[in-house]
């Protein structure tokens, strides 16, 4: 009975513990990120220069998941500042696999929205906690 009772407990650990799920941890990744919002007037609304704000490049090491709290804290940040008058003001967060790719999406964006008196451009330093 002794030794039934020890197989019958072997193997119950053996089931029980041998054959948990393993569930893959994705690699830790490197991205790099700028942010940038547009002001969208209404359509009701005077003619104005709009204002788009931007980041500089930053660097995130770990899962792609973990920039949606990048992308919601600079959401939150713009949504307090967005002037009356605009029907919203995009938040946007850029990532790329290298600084290089980043660095020529950026210039891209700046020179795109640079260019003519549409968008006054602005550097801010948001802060990511």
């Amino acid at each position: 009975m002794k030794k039934f009772f020890t197989i019958a407990l072997l193997g119950f650990a053996v089931v029980g513990f041998g054959f948990r799920p393993i569930t893959p941890v994705a690699p830790k990744q490197t991205f790099y990120f700028f942010c940038m919002s547009r002001e969208v007037p209404l359509q009701e609304a005077p003619p104005r220069q709009l204002q788009l704000v931007y980041t500089d490049i930053l660097e995130f090491t770990g899962q792609a998941s973990g920039l949606s709290n990048y992308t919601k804290q600079f959401a939150d940040y713009i949504s307090q500042q967005c002037r009356p008058g605009n029907e919203v003001c995009t938040s946007d967060l850029n990532s790329y696999p290298s600084r290089e790719e980043a660095q020529k999406r950026y210039n891209e964006y700046l020179t795109k929205y640079g260019q003519g008196k549409k968008y006054q451009l602005a550097r801010i330093d948001f802060q990511f906690k």
